[in-house]
């Protein structure tokens, strides 16, 4: 390994674990109109990605009474949802009840919190599902989508190639914001928990700020 791999991977190392932080942390994301998703609870998808669409739909409009915490360390629920809880909305829902009421989260953390209570095996904050990892350590622990790396003109082909669980970042190097993708489509619908009466759900380009990069979950 050469120095300038071992000087990369340690900054990574302490990036994940909260040694190396932004100078300020990140405000609140502005909030935007939500727009409801248009497929049923895991409608059209299999495996993970049916499990993770459950956990959306049950988590919109914040029934869990979540607090928006821009801070670490974070905690993750006490436990992952067992296969026979995620057999369907209900059974989730009843879960999630005793998992995260009143759950301390912000974007990058709720992003990760699904992921953990779906049993994937990979944190995609890079820190091995410990109380650290943002939405900077985010991008540079996973792969990207081509043509979708601090893209500053997204377009809706590059967009359309997009996958449910798919990570979308905000600003250069995914700095300022986290969220999810639930639907896709040449505009997909993104699953988000940005600000105090959070999660909610809104489309790619309806939030306006740039650059977007959109990450591959390494499940």
């Amino acid at each position: 390994m050469s120095l300038w791999q071992r000087i990369r991977r340690a900054k990574l190392l302490l990036r994940a674990h909260g040694y190396i932080v932004k100078k300020k942390p990140n405000p609140p994301s502005p909030p935007i109109p939500p727009v409801p998703p248009t497929n049923k609870p895991g409608e059209g998808l299999t495996g993970w990605q049916k499990d993770l669409h459950l956990l959306i739909v049950a988590t919109l409009g914040n029934p869990y009474s979540w607090t928006y915490n821009a801070v670490r360390p974070l905690y993750l629920p006490k436990r992952r949802l067992a296969r026979d809880e995620l057999k369907g909305i209900a059974p989730v829902k009843k879960a999630l009840w005793t998992l995260v009421k009143n759950y301390r989260s912000d974007c990058s953390w709720g992003v990760k919190t699904l992921y953990y209570l779906i049993g994937a095996k990979d944190d995609p904050t890079g820190a091995k599902w410990a109380t650290w990892g943002n939405s900077s350590s985010t991008y540079d622990h996973l792969p990207k989508r081509f043509g979708l790396d601090n893209a500053y003109h997204p377009s809706s082909a590059d967009l359309a190639r997009c996958e449910v669980g798919d990570i979308l970042l905000v600003g250069k190097d995914g700095y300022e914001h986290m969220a999810v993708i639930a639907e896709k489509g040449t505009n997909p619908l993104l699953w988000s928990d940005g600000h105090q009466g959070a999660p909610n759900s809104y489309r790619v380009l309806d939030d306006s700020r740039r650059p977007i990069t959109v990450c591959i979950p390494k499940t």
